[in-house]
Formats: structure tokens, sequence, C-alpha cells
């Protein structure tokens, strides 16, 4: 059984993701992120813990390899297609593959789409897969996929305000800027919820 660093590196580049990604994702510094790669685990915190073992799809147990789960990716489901996470675009509906994605979103209705564009690249890298709750709803502050002006979708973090709603990129691109759409001037509709990614590597 790989020990806890060994399972960080293997999982980081499963999801085809670089140390700073990682860190930046959990909340750490890269050269912290090289450090538990190698061994030297000195202050892994019980939320990074967490954060890791979500992101990962597999069990905080398992990641410290104290007990293995072998079916922790035993569902499956089509990539239906690809979402900008830049301008909202018309999405393309194409089977493109499938995925296999964690048994804890078995009870979740589901779809997954390719991510395109940096807009999104500090939490989703581009080409990865996004799995996606199906929902009409999204809390502010919560990542989805959102359908603007009926034909063209995005995905982005989500607010509603109480006379606009505001799309925000989470970018390392400074060329990225929240869209803000105004209430009577272009339909905004939610598809899904963001649960869980991983590369482009994945798909079947």
């Amino acid at each position: 059984m790989k020990n806890t660093g060994e399972m960080i590196k293997y999982y980081r580049k499963k999801l085809g993701l670089t140390q700073e990604e990682l860190g930046n994702y959990v909340g750490v510094q890269k050269s912290a992120i090289a450090k538990y790669e190698n061994g030297r685990i000195e202050n892994l915190k019980r939320s990074t813990i967490e954060k890791l073992s979500e992101l990962f799809g597999i069990l905080p147990s398992e990641l410290l390899g104290i007990s293995a789960t072998n079916n922790v990716m035993s569902n499956t489901t089509n990539v239906i297609g690809v979402i900008p996470a830049g301008t909202p675009l018309e999405a393309i509906e194409d089977i493109i593959g499938e995925i296999e994605y964690p048994s804890r979103f078995a009870n979740k209705e589901v779809f997954a789409l390719q991510i395109k564009g940096d807009s999104m690249n500090k939490v989703l890298p581009d080409g990865c897969i996004g799995l996606f709750e199906k929902t009409s709803t999204l809390e502010n502050g919560e990542i989805g996929a959102i359908m603007v002006n009926g034909d063209d979708a995005t995905v982005k973090k989500f607010y509603r305000l109480t006379d606009s709603y505001v799309l925000e990129p989470l970018s390392f691109n400074p060329e990225q800027h929240p869209l803000i759409i105004k209430d009577g001037t272009t339909p905004v509709s939610v598809i899904g919820r963001l649960i869980w990614y991983c590369s482009k590597e994945s798909i079947i």
C-alpha cells in the first residue's frame, strides 16, 4: 500500500494537477505539497486531509493508509459535451466518452462535461472533466453550469443579487472579469452544481 505522500502524488498526477494547483485548492504553498509528497508531512491538518480526500474521491482513512476501499470509483457516466470556462458559448452536446466517479455520489442525478478555457483555472484546469449534480438552483458562492440566453453555457462561481446575476471567474489570468447580468436583459438558468472533477485522461 502506498504511504500518504505517495498517495497524494499519485492522485495529483492522475488529475493532471501541478503542485502549485493542488496547493491552491487546499490552501497551502507549492513547497508544502512537495514536502507532503516527499514524506516530510509535518503539518497535514485535518481540514487539508478532508479537502484532499474529497478532491481525490477517496476516504480520509485511505489517504492516510489506514484502510483501502477498492470500490470508491464504482459509478460511470457519459461525458456529454464541452462547456466553456470563459465567455458563454454554445455548449457542444455530443458524447465524447465516459468517466468513473466516486460511489459517494451514487444517490445523485449527475452529468459530466469537459471544461474548456482558463477562466476557472484556479480550481478547474483547462480540459478537465466536471461532474455536476442536476439542479436549477445554486447558493451564492457555489460553482455551477449555467445557461445564458437560452443556448449559451458557461461554468462559473455563481451569485444572485437583488437585481442581477454575477458569474465570477476564478482565474490566474488577470484579463478574466466577472460577468454581470441585470434582471430583464438576458435569461440566466442554472443546470448543475459542480461536485467533483477529474483529468481529461480519465475519459474511458
